[in-house]
């Protein structure tokens, strides 16, 4: 079953939808100041007519500069949300449990904005295994997000290793996720966040839990 709900981010409403749909203000608040100047006709109507022509597209720029000022913390209030959430269809959590987030831009969008969507896969990394929830996702224009119920249990004893792949391009942040398996078989996400950090904290569970194996088979 999913779950999902409304981003409590601190934006104006007006102004992010505005932001969004910038393209269609723009290009249709000019046609609408000539038709209402038209329609109503005398001063007042083209004073409405000119304001509406002239108006629009500034208010059409502000909104999407507006977005693009924000777009960072509303990605991390919803990203917080979609971390709690699947942590709590993950049931895993405790004292020595740490979590982490992979986020990969989606979907597609009008000119000039980022990219709509926000998959986000929550890393809940603990002594004995990685639980990776990868059915989750935050959408910006709506302020939303989901998170569904499926997760992928990686347990130590059958990972042979971890790695992160960065991009490329060193001024750009994120890359590929890798968890390999002992048969052979492994999984990815790829990430525009860095995961460094995840990285090194799965690295080091494996390695504690196998040095502890280790001591308890010998």
């Amino acid at each position: 079953m999913t779950r999902d709900g409304e981003v409590d981010s601190d934006v104006n409403p007006a102004l992010w939808q505005i932001g969004w749909n910038w393209l269609y203000v723009f290009v249709g608040a000019p046609i609408l100041g000539i038709v209402l100047g038209y329609m109503i006709g005398g001063g007042l109507g083209w004073a409405i007519g000119l304001l509406a022509f002239f108006g629009g597209p500034a208010i059409a720029i502000a909104g999407l500069a507006y977005v693009h000022m924000n777009k960072s913390d509303a990605l991390a209030d919803g990203t917080e949300v979609v971390k709690r959430e699947a942590a709590e269809v993950a049931r895993l959590d405790g004292d020595e449990t740490e979590t982490y987030s992979l986020v990969t831009n989606i979907g597609d969008s009008l000119p000039l904005l980022p990219k709509p969507k926000r998959a986000v896969a929550t890393l809940v990394v603990d002594d004995a295994l990685l639980l990776v929830h990868d059915s989750a996702a935050v959408d910006l224009p709506s302020l939303s997000w989901s998170v569904g119920d499926s997760t992928n249990e990686f347990y130590y004893d059958q990972v042979s290793g971890v790695n992160y792949n960065p991009v490329e391009d060193k001024d750009e942040e994120g890359g590929t996720f890798w968890v390999n398996l002992s048969n052979g078989n492994g999984q990815s996400w790829d990430t525009v966040t860095d995961a460094k950090d995840a990285l090194s904290a799965v690295q080091d569970r494996i390695r504690a839990y196998k040095t502890q194996v280790g001591k308890q088979t010998a």
